[in-house]
């Protein structure tokens, strides 16, 4: 036992103080809680006992299979999940009932609100928001999807909005992994019938795109304001949801009639509501309309992400001179390195979300609680929204449809050969000094990481970045294990906007166990007076 406030729980495991209950759901309570061991804040899931219709083992199996589930995914826009296990402990609200076995699982306590607290404050969100939001939501959920993990749970609560505007997908909780059996028993349904899938309402196997159904589902509800099923008993809502037609979302909120952006997210959130999963977009489909959407200079002239800086000139206006954006490249060629020991060259490629394996770390997981979110009542969530489905909000444009975006249907290939423009601003050669500069701490992050100096990989990070991903250099170095050899495939190509970069390239890389091939960006920002890697988004990512 500790003395002070923790006192009244001890540490769980040895380790975790907790301090108070920031939310409880039908499975489980999470607690804030102070990790003793590295120093900072987490969110501790502990299950809970007494489940109706659940005996006690067969719960605590579902709930470490949770573990496992999260331990199998890495993403910018996941909720990472750092330790899992079971102990005993003391709850610190039932202090009278003394040391229980529970079954735990420790995430990162995101801080701030959700994106139902975002549209409960504001009502709707416009197309450029909306975008962004559901664009990062389909990329994390298409990298889900590419590991056999189903969310089945996606909605508004489960989609938080960390201090940098990020967000975040949490409440991996429910999902299962895509097995030749079905883990749970037919007929216990767990998700929420107003984001339910029609396949899902009727109990029947579901994949991936159940997932795009809800997130659509979510999206209509942000830029309408309304769900397109509610009102009436669960077994009304379900269904409408299974037998309806929902209403188109220009119709219910007109003013997506009169721009290009809001027609173009009406016809995509009605893709994603086909009642044939079959007719739904891919997750990673999803994303790229989304993120090409985001990007759109058509998506209403002067909108820009809550919370974004506000643009240096009038809406409209053109780039000022000054704000020109100038582009670099490097031409295709093999990174090659030495490994720790000096004696096998090997290939340097970034390895995508398989490299960053736990940095951005796993998932969270549950049913309804708001798990890694303290939100007091009233409080205000960040509003600030990404410029990309994996990177935080940026100031300058990025590819839009003209200009080579992310856009449905572009290959790997076209999505890395182009590199954004400022809207307005003309391009300039860089010299070679310059582009060595911008895409030098790119490659000195993954050479020396391969090479055994990981000190000086991680001194390639901004301060940000290392809180965000990687707080210890040892957490940093755990990091690439797997990892035999990386080569560009296309670029690097960069962009430089004031003390802003943007990298673009496509990289193979190989594993122990895969082979990757990924479209990725890097933002780079210049801090104590050199560039350094601030943050990493892979658009689009291949199993070889």
């Amino acid at each position: 036992m500790t003395d002070g406030p923790d006192s009244r729980a001890g540490l769980l495991a040895g380790r975790y103080a907790l301090e108070r209950p920031l939310g409880s759901g039908g499975m489980a309570t999470v607690y804030l809680a102070r990790d003793e061991t590295l120093g900072r804040r987490v969110a501790v899931k502990v299950l809970r006992g007494g489940l109706s219709g659940w005996s006690g083992e067969e719960a605590a199996v579902r709930f470490r299979r949770e573990g496992r589930t999260a331990a199998r995914l890495s993403h910018a826009n996941i909720v990472p999940v750092y330790d899992a296990g079971e102990a005993k402990m003391t709850r610190p609200e039932d202090p009278a009932d003394g040391e229980v076995e529970v079954s735990y699982i420790v995430m990162e306590y995101v801080e701030g609100g959700d994106l139902a607290d975002l549209l409960q404050r504001r009502g709707t969100l416009d197309v450029r928001e909306a975008a962004a939001i559901g664009a990062a939501a389909a990329d994390a959920l298409a990298h889900a999807h590419g590991r056999g993990v189903i969310h089945r749970d996606v909605k508004p609560h489960n989609i938080l909005l960390d201090p940098a505007g990020r967000p975040r997908l949490t409440d991996f909780g429910i999902a299962r992994a895509l097995e030749a059996t079905q883990a749970t028993k037919t007929g216990n349904f767990l998700g929420t019938a107003l984001y339910s899938a029609p396949e899902q309402l009727r109990g029947r196997k579901v994949s991936g795109a159940a997932d795009v159904y809800s997130l659509g589902i979510t999206l209509y509800r942000a830029v309408t304001g309304k769900l397109p099923f509610e009102g009436g008993s669960v077994m009304e809502i379900a269904r409408r949801h299974i037998s309806e037609t929902p209403p188109p979302p220009r119709e219910v909120a007109p003013k997506l009639a009169f721009t290009e952006a809001g027609r173009e997210i009406s016809e995509t959130i009605l893709a994603c509501l086909s009642k044939n999963p079959e007719d739904r977009p891919s997750a990673g489909e999803l994303a790229e309309r989304l993120f090409r959407l985001r990007e759109s200079r058509k998506t209403a002239s002067g909108e820009r992400a809550a919370g974004a800086a506000a643009p240096a000139t009038k809406l409209g206006q053109d780039v000022a001179p000054a704000a020109q954006t100038r582009r670099t490249s490097r031409p295709d060629r093999p990174l090659r390195r030495r490994r720790r020991a000096g004696a096998v060259a090997v290939l340097i490629v970034l390895a995508a979300a398989g490299l960053l394996g736990g940095l951005r770390a796993l998932d969270t997981l549950g049913g309804e609680e708001r798990a890694a979110s303290d939100r007091p009542a009233g409080s205000e969530a960040p509003a600030q929204v990404p410029s990309s489905p994996e990177s935080q909000v940026s100031q300058e444009p990025a590819p839009g449809p003209e200009e080579g975006g992310t856009g449905s249907g572009a290959s790997s290939e076209e999505v890395a050969s182009v590199a954004p423009e400022s809207e307005g601003g003309s391009e300039t050669g860089a010299s070679g000094n310059e582009d060595s500069a911008v895409t030098r701490p790119v490659l000195q992050m993954y050479d020396a990481a391969v090479s055994g100096d990981y000190a000086a990989s991680y001194a390639t990070l901004t301060e940000g970045f290392r809180q965000r991903v990687a707080p210890t250099e040892a957490y940093w170095s755990g990091q690439y294990e797997t990892l035999e050899s990386l080569e560009f495939i296309e670029g690097p190509e960069a962009t430089v906007t004031g003390d802003t970069a943007t990298v673009y390239g496509v990289t193979r890389a190989v594993h122990t166990d895969r082979t990757e091939r990924n479209t990725a960006r890097w933002t780079l920002v210049i801090e104590d007076g050199e560039w350094k890697v601030d943050d990493l988004s892979i658009l689009r990512q291949e199993i070889l």
